[in-house]
């Protein structure tokens, strides 16, 4: 079996990151030829033409960011009333939250509450119900709470939310036989 060596040979090629020569010099920061700010070398008090590897080509333009914004929280309580078996429990049931990035979008149902960080904006609150046994489960949004009880889906929650506020959307569930 013969074997063949390969051999490679790298090259390297050094490119300026940005020319900034002409002659509109602006303190130790020179304009590009066609007096646009997009290129600007600031290189201490050095009289270079482009910037290379002793000094920083700076891109000059208006940039706006964003601050990101402030989130608010929605406390997501469970109750049960009536009934001692499997669905009696909060913890029995599960939900789930969409909106403007909740986080914590799904969890065990809790009777103390459990806090969603969530973005401004519209949410929903699903509750996923647990097999009953044959058993009845009556599903409304306490009167009252800061979310409805979405008219399209018996389970669900919706409401909406400001940045900084705090709500509640409180689950009631009545069990029967």
């Amino acid at each position: 079996m013969a074997c063949t060596l390969l051999t490679t040979t790298a090259v390297t090629t050094m490119v300026p990151a940005a020319y900034a020569g002409g002659d509109n010099d602006d303190g130790n920061q020179q304009k590009a030829e066609d007096e646009s700010q997009a290129a600007l070398a600031d290189c201490d008090e050095n009289g270079v033409e482009q910037a290379g590897f002793d000094c920083i080509a700076i891109a000059k333009s208006e940039v706006e960011i964003e601050p990101p914004e402030e989130s608010a929280i929605l406390s997501v309580c469970k109750e049960i009333t009536g009934g001692t078996s499997q669905g009696s429990e909060p913890n029995d049931f599960v939900f789930t939250v969409t909106g403007n990035g909740p986080s914590d979008d799904e969890f065990e149902g809790d009777a103390d509450c459990v806090d969603v960080t969530i973005g401004p904006g519209e949410y929903t609150v699903s509750e996923v119900i647990p097999p009953l046994g044959g058993r009845t489960l009556d599903i409304r949004i306490e009167e009252g709470s800061d979310c409805e009880q979405d008219p399209f889906g018996g389970i669900r929650a919706i409401g909406e939310i400001e940045a900084g506020e705090t709500q509640e959307c409180r689950f009631i569930n009545s069990l029967g036989d």
